[in-house]
């Protein structure tokens, strides 16, 4: 089981942006940070109403819109920025939670998290009303000393108030691992997969768990929920063999489709959805558009370590890989194309900011496209 990034806070893991754009192509501004060239490039890059946030191996940076760094901070391992009424929500370096507006005001700070502290994620950081945060966490086991038997991974999902580090309403712990908790589209239900196999779903309100099912001899390796709250899952059998497969919260299988071999380590993101509930999805050097189970078509994608894809309302395509930038229209026709010098890769997944211009995440800084 592994983490992925989050993206544009999206607590379906749709990627999916609620917003097109125009743009054809033409650099507007480009924003140079500093050590992006030497490791340390921005690997998320979101886009509030405000303006835009990077997030690097170890900072944080608010961008105005036109370009302009308006802040930074430092900050620690274990959790993807998320921004979420009007903040961004952030790790700092000694693994607390801690949250920032547009201005680089800190608004919520030594946020305690439990679980998480000691070789741990969080991987839900959801607020929920009357100051309360809807929390998914993972932790790594302990080192075993030298003669003792290894101890299992753990996670626990909760609910905490925002006033002291051991308030909380409700707190489920499980051992063994699983992938990052997905929202139902009102934000009433969190599903959990795990590392068996097994599907649970619970009330995000009172913890009380809702629903599950189980699939057999098969591995959830990465996972959204489409518009209408179904489980959309990248899977691999016991023989290697790779599926996507529909699945709604109760268990029943809508739709398969069968892929190529799935090496370990496969898919960059989970499958995007689009408005249409049409789902696209990188396997390999492949983008693929899938209807009910049916690949529509296909698209080629340069061979790259990071490849994704971003969809928009009017179900066109942002597709980035190794040094290139394309958009793509509901059909997989071209609408423009960017490609960067080859020792700039982009490095996180494509937005639109505000003013509808396409923004970049790179190994050199940020570039927005118009």
């Amino acid at each position: 089981m592994a983490s992925y990034v989050r993206l544009f806070a999206d607590y379906q893991q749709r990627s999916v942006q609620s917003i097109t754009t125009n743009a054809a192509g033409n650099e507007s501004w480009f924003l140079p940070l500093a050590d992006a060239g030497f490791g340390n490039p921005p690997t998320v890059l979101l886009a509030t109403p405000d303006g835009l946030v990077a997030q690097s191996v170890d900072r944080l940076a608010g961008v105005s819109y036109d370009g302009d760094l308006r802040w930074q901070q430092p900050h620690g391992a274990g959790l993807d920025a998320v921004y979420s009424d009007g903040a961004t929500y952030y790790r700092t370096t000694e693994g607390d939670l801690y949250a920032i507006n547009a201005e680089g005001k800190i608004t919520l700070s030594d946020f305690f998290v439990p679980t998480s502290h000691d070789r741990g994620f969080i991987y839900l950081a959801l607020p929920r009303p009357d100051r309360h945060i809807l929390l998914h966490t993972f932790a790594r086991s302990e080192e075993p000393m030298p003669g003792d038997p290894p101890q299992p991974d753990s996670y626990a999902l909760l609910l905490m108030g925002d006033e002291r580090y051991d308030d909380w309403d409700w707190m489920h712990e499980f051992e063994g691992e699983c992938l990052p908790g997905l929202m139902t589209t009102d934000l009433g239900r969190v599903v959990i997969l795990d590392g068996n196999g097994g599907a649970t779903s619970f009330d995000a309100t009172t913890g009380e768990q809702t629903g599950r099912f189980t699939v057999t001899d098969r591995e959830f390796l990465r996972a959204s929920l489409d518009n209408d709250n179904n489980i959309i899952a990248a899977m691999r059998t016991t023989d290697n063999t790779g599926l996507l497969a529909s699945y709604t919260l109760e268990g029943k299988r809508n739709w398969e489709l069968l892929l190529d071999t799935i090496p370990a380590g496969a898919f960059t993101q989970p499958p995007a959805i689009g408005p249409d509930n049409s789902v696209l999805f990188i396997v390999g050097n492949e983008l693929l558009r899938v209807v009910n189970g049916e690949v529509q078509h296909r698209s080629p994608v340069l061979s790259a370590k990071r490849q994704y894809i971003t969809v928009l309302e009017d179900s066109s395509a942002l597709l980035v890989a190794a040094n290139a930038l394309i958009h793509l229209d509901p059909e997989g026709e071209q609408k423009f194309a960017v490609t960067l010098d080859p020792a700039e890769t982009v490095t996180a997944p494509a937005v639109v900011d505000g003013k509808g211009r396409v923004c970049i995440a790179t190994s050199r800084g940020i570039r927005s496209y118009e």
